[in-house]
């Protein structure tokens, strides 16, 4: 859905592990998200914190306030977002925008 809504990712974020349904960052690699324009999460900010290590933290994306969590509650929120249907999309929307 984000790259419908013109989002766009650095191709140094997509190599490595995928799936389906993304691409795992190791807490190593939390680094190359220095310096992109938004770092969207689907975790807590102390999750993040956690899987990271603190190296989000420690990023210029994170230190800029650049980074916007889909926080699993409420879990609509999360569930729209990860499970995207003609449905959820509208509601998804009304979420994010304010965010970004």
């Amino acid at each position: 859905m984000l790259r419908e809504l013109g989002f766009a990712f650095p191709e140094k974020l997509l190599q490595g592990k995928s799936d389906r349904f993304g691409w795992a960052l190791s807490p190593e690699r939390t680094t190359d998200l220095n310096g992109v324009d938004v770092a969207i999460w689907t975790a807590t900010p102390d999750q993040v914190a956690q899987q990271t290590g603190g190296v989000w933290a420690k990023t210029d994306t994170a230190k800029q306030g650049r980074g916007l969590f889909i926080e699993p509650k409420p879990a609509d929120y999360d569930i729209a977002f990860s499970f995207v249907t003609q449905l959820s999309i509208p509601y998804v929307l009304q979420r994010l925008t304010p965010q970004l």
